[in-house]
């Protein structure tokens, strides 16, 4: 799940390559330079194939794989820190799309 600050770029979850798990980490890297992403965060679940939505101040997860997920999630851009459950979607969906600012 892909999401953009005004400087930064960051992703969260994801799929690791294992059918046990996914990835619960929120990597963010800069757009003023060319680095490597680094950890700053995690989600609360482990998921794939989630919707990305962004405020200018929050990036937002929601929903995913499995298809039964239907957390909405939110971390600051401001802070490096992790997500945080905000709310639920009426039923879980996978495999949808996101919107930002």
């Amino acid at each position: 799940t892909l999401f953009r600050s005004d400087t930064h770029g960051y992703k969260s979850g994801g799929y690791t390559g294992s059918y046990v798990t996914d990835s619960t980490a929120i990597q963010k890297w800069s757009f003023a330079s060319d680095a490597n992403a680094t950890n700053v965060g995690t989600i609360t679940v482990g998921r794939s194939y989630a919707a990305a939505h962004s405020s200018t101040t929050y990036g937002y997860s929601s929903g995913g794989t499995p298809s039964s997920l239907n957390v909405i999630e939110k971390f600051a851009f401001a802070t490096d820190s992790n997500a945080t459950d905000v709310g639920d979607l009426t039923v879980g969906r996978g495999y949808i799309c996101g919107n930002q600012y």
